[in-house]
C-alpha cells in the first residue's frame, strides 16, 4: 500500500493514502500493532529509505487536490501514532499548503497542523 502512494495514477495515489490513513487510525489504538505499524512505515529504530515522511512531503504538494487532501488526512491520523514526530520538511510543506487555492485543502491543512500543534504542546 505504501508503494501505491507513489503510483503514476492520481486516483490510486489518493486511494492508497486514504486506505493507509484508515489503517493507521484503526491500528494505532491497539498497543499490539502500534510498534509494528511504526516499523513498517519507517518510524521505528531503523531508518527506512522512502518512508512515509518522504512520501508525505511529496504528496502534500501533489498536483491533484484529492491526493493533497488524502495526504493531509494521513498526517492527521499519524499524529496520534507518532506524537507529532514528523520530519521538518513535512511540516514546512504543510505550512505551504495553508495557501492552497482550494478551501477544502486549506481546511484539511489547518486541521492537520492543529493536531500536530496540540501534541507538541502536551
Amino acid at each position: 500500500m505504501i508503494q501505491r502512494c507513489s503510483d503514476s495514477s492520481s486516483g490510486i495515489r489518493a486511494r492508497a493514502l486514504s486506505n493507509l490513513a484508515q489503517l493507521v487510525g484503526f491500528w494505532s489504538s491497539d498497543d499490539k500493532y502500534r510498534d509494528v505499524l511504526k516499523e513498517v512505515m519507517g518510524f521505528g529504530e531503523v531508518e527506512v529509505e522512502g518512508g512515509v515522511n518522504d512520501i508525505l512531503g511529496e504528496r502534500c504538494t501533489d498536483e491533484k487536490p484529492n491526493v493533497r487532501r488524502a495526504a493531509l488526512v494521513l498526517v492527521t491520523k499519524l499524529t496520534a501514532l507518532l506524537g507529532g514526530n514528523f520530519d521538518g520538511v513535512v511540516l514546512k510543506t504543510m505550512g505551504m499548503a495553508c495557501s492552497d487555492p482550494l478551501v477544502s485543502i486549506r481546511k484539511a491543512t489547518i486541521s492537520a497542523l492543529s493536531e500536530v500543534g496540540l501534541l507538541l504542546c502536551l
